[in-house]
């Protein structure tokens, strides 16, 4: 089932888009999907060492909080209930707030 979507370009972008639209006899949505489907289809490339260098000078110096590995991010299901664990353990904060007003 197609979806429809609406999209905001720059101005370049735009005219590129125009421009090979124009090229290949067709609209500037078609080049558009073509465009997505080459991307959302191509395999990243694994970095090379002057590139992952260039991130990690990058990442020393500020600039970059983190650097792409490529694996997925989402946890394990142990993994989260260990992390719970940590932050779960002691009392409710509700039962500390009855605590800390002292006796009536």
């Amino acid at each position: 089932m197609p979806h429809r979507i609406l999209i905001q370009l720059t101005d370049e972008d735009y005219e590129i888009l125009d421009a090979q639209s124009k090229a290949n006899g067709t609209s500037i949505a078609i080049e558009v999907a073509k465009t997505l489907q080459q991307r959302l289809h191509t395999k990243i490339e694994p970095m090379n060492n002057e590139s992952l260098t260039i991130l990690k000078q990058l990442f020393d110096d500020g600039f970059i909080e983190n650097i792409a590995t490529g694996e997925d991010d989402s946890l394990s299901d142990d993994e989260l209930e260990r992390i719970a664990a940590s932050f779960g353990g002691g009392k409710m904060a509700s039962e500390m707030v009855i605590e800390d007003r002292g006796p009536e």
